[in-house]
């Protein structure tokens, strides 16, 4: 007898914006509910946060060098099997992040960034395959909010764990966690038919050929950039946070606290993807921003005023939230269909760099200076890129005129 199953069943194992947005909020809630825990993980066995800066320094070196080569790795082996691979990768550094030795935090955070690396970069070229052009401004909002929960609930729950049983807990959940996010990938699979290719067999070209070309194009370097100082922030965010409410006496419980209250403002993405398709990117971008900027410079005056360093950081956190609106839509629009691969590989470097560069330079800032230095960096990296976003296209963003907009199929 023949069973009509349920319209949102049948969605829900369809390749599409929202299918594309559960893989992202799964990932989301691995990675969340130790965000909070990793810092303090790494301080406890380090000793300080300038080790703890050189740690996610060197395990971004790795984690860039690996983005940059994976165009060639998908030309060998299908891309479901890079994903697949991604996604141990969580459940790899969640095992060795819970120990209490040196060289196993160093192993885990490689494998996490690796992990990452992976997903993100499958994950875009499937939203690229399967989201049309047109629908790029609907679909990035849709995304990130359906991941609002996750990194709601997650940072907050990690350290709860980690006080209730022990800092194995939240790893313990990490993992489930990523376990679950390979196995609704693969029911995609079996689900749709379609929602899984295999890897593009033809040569993949030379990692700096990719960046050559990938700095030919301006409109590519903008996003590229915007991108990376959006990121940048937000690693600052999850790595000194935590670390701001233990050296401040508010307690780890705080820091996660602080943590999920800044990601709770997604929530509100559907009221700011109504504004940036209204208004456009250039505006969403300029404004965030420079709330960011704000709120993050004034926190390193906050001393002995910890709860009003925290509201501050939680109205910066709302500024970065309605750049969030726009996600990586500059890039998706901008991107070459022909040169998807090549140039998402190098895109992606962004999260990478994000990690690497700012514990690259905060490590020798704390050195001589002690943790408001942090702020008044990022701070001043948030105005900085204020210039740079004022020639985005005045309408990316807006509805119905990407297609206009768009590079050339070619």
């Amino acid at each position: 007898m023949f069973v009509r199953h349920p319209v949102w069943l049948q969605n829900a194992t369809r390749p599409g914006s929202e299918t594309f947005a559960l893989v992202f909020a799964a990932e989301s809630l691995s990675r969340s509910i130790i965000s909070s825990v990793i810092p303090i993980q790494l301080l406890r066995v380090l000793g300080d946060s300038q080790q703890v800066s050189v740690l996610y320094f060197t395990a971004s070196c790795v984690g860039m060098v690996f983005a940059l080569f994976l165009p060639m790795i998908v030309g060998i082996i299908p891309r479901r099997w890079v994903y697949t691979f991604g996604a141990v990768g969580f459940i790899i550094a969640a095992f060795f992040l819970m120990m209490e030795d040196e060289t196993s935090l160093v192993i885990g955070m490689i494998a996490r960034v690796v992990g990452l690396v992976s997903t993100t970069i499958c994950m875009n070229l499937y939203i690229l395959d399967f989201i049309a052009r047109r629908d790029l401004s609907r679909s990035e909002p849709t995304r990130i909010f359906y991941s609002a929960l996750s990194w709601s609930v997650g940072p907050v729950c990690g350290a709860l764990l980690m006080q209730w049983w022990g800092m194995w807990a939240p790893f313990a959940v990490s993992a489930g966690c990523a376990a679950v996010m390979l196995g609704y990938f693969w029911c995609l699979r079996l689900g749709g038919g379609l929602a899984i290719t295999a890897g593009s067999r033809r040569r993949a070209p030379n990692p700096l050929s990719s960046i050559r070309q990938f700095i030919r194009q301006p409109r590519l370097n903008m996003a590229w950039i915007i991108a990376f100082c959006r990121a940048s922030w937000w690693s600052m965010f999850f790595i000194y946070t935590p670390i701001y409410a233990v050296e401040s006496g508010l307690g780890e419980i705080i820091g996660g606290l602080i943590v999920s209250g800044g990601n709770a403002c997604l929530f509100l993405l559907p009221i700011w993807a109504r504004i940036a398709r209204r208004i456009g990117a250039r505006k969403v971008l300029m404004i965030a921003f420079i709330v960011a900027g704000t709120g993050t410079s004034l926190v390193a005056f906050m001393n002995g005023y910890a709860y009003l360093g925290v509201g501050l950081l939680l109205i910066a956190a709302l500024g970065m939230s309605f750049q969030d609106a726009i996600g990586n839509l500059p890039f998706m629009v901008a991107v070459r269909p022909r040169e998807r691969s090549e140039m998402t590989s190098v895109f992606m470097t962004y999260r990478d760099a994000s990690e690497l560069v700012p514990p690259g330079v905060y490590a020798l800032l704390l050195r001589s200076f002690d943790l408001s230095a942090v702020f008044l960096a990022t701070g001043a990296l948030m105005f900085g890129i204020v210039g740079i976003a004022s020639r985005v296209h005045p309408r990316v963003g807006k509805d119905r005129v990407i297609d206009k907009i768009a590079a050339p199929a070619e």
